[in-house]
């Protein structure tokens, strides 16, 4: 964020540098105006996703609790994530495991002390914090999901299932979600496209502008002749018979 200045108000952050803008979204206002924001985008550098279980039952003991098997899995690693717990001067205590520069980052604490609502009296938080590049591959996954709320607890679940073996949420499935560091640029084009072009391809097919989108991409027939070659990936073709 170094040289963008601007304001807050209530759970919304703005700022500004040059001809860019940043926008953040906290809490409860992440959860019902994240989509809005993130169409209007052009890129994601942090995504938060969490899960909130009702556990009926003091929840400070399963902290430290967590905290003991997470640093039993980083011991069958070599040089496994290191993990801690905070305490606040709210009296709640919170697990953090791994670093907060690293693409995945995981919170879990009481939520009743920390929110002081008697709703959350005997609620368990867990927080994955993704960072970087992880967090735009995930937005856009997220964004074009069927369901997002699923989405959102698999990839919260899976995160913490490595770090801390048993997680008290049931799902059907996890898929784990990764970040290579060593990329070829035909690897690194097609994920460009996947992540920066195709969410609006996608909403512009929706909206009828096949033809237009061919155009824009140098697909159209006027520009290559009729779509029918043999690519890399085998045959294709742009004739309603081609498939």
């Amino acid at each position: 964020m170094s040289g963008f200045t601007g304001f807050k108000v209530g759970e919304i952050e703005y700022a500004m540098r040059g001809d860019e803008f940043m926008v953040r979204l906290m809490s409860d206002t992440a959860q019902r105006a994240w989509r809005e924001v993130y169409d209007v985008g052009s890129s994601v550098t942090r995504l938060d996703l969490q899960v909130t279980v009702e556990m009926n039952r003091d929840c400070q003991p399963l902290v430290w609790e967590y905290y003991r098997r997470a640093n039993k899995k980083s011991r069958e690693r070599k040089r496994g994530p290191r993990n801690r717990v905070i305490l606040g001067n709210d009296g709640g205590a919170t697990l953090y495991c791994g670093e907060r520069s690293s693409s995945r980052f995981g919170r879990c604490y009481a939520k009743g002390p920390q929110s002081k609502i008697d709703y959350y009296k005997t609620a368990l938080r867990f927080e994955l914090q993704l960072n970087g590049k992880l967090s735009k591959i995930v937005a856009t996954r997220l964004a074009t999901a069927r369901r997002p709320d699923v989405f959102a607890v698999e990839r919260t679940v899976s995160f913490f299932r490595t770090r801390i073996g048993h997680v008290p949420v049931r799902i059907e499935s996890i898929i784990n979600d990764s970040c290579s560091r060593k990329r070829s640029d035909v690897r690194k084009k097609l994920d460009w496209l996947r992540a920066s072009v195709n969410p609006s391809v996608q909403e512009l097919l929706k909206n009828g502008y096949h033809l237009e989108v061919l155009k824009a991409l140098g697909l159209d027939d006027n520009a290559y002749g009729p779509l029918r070659e043999t690519g890399p990936l085998g045959p294709y073709s742009s004739t309603k018979d081609g498939g």
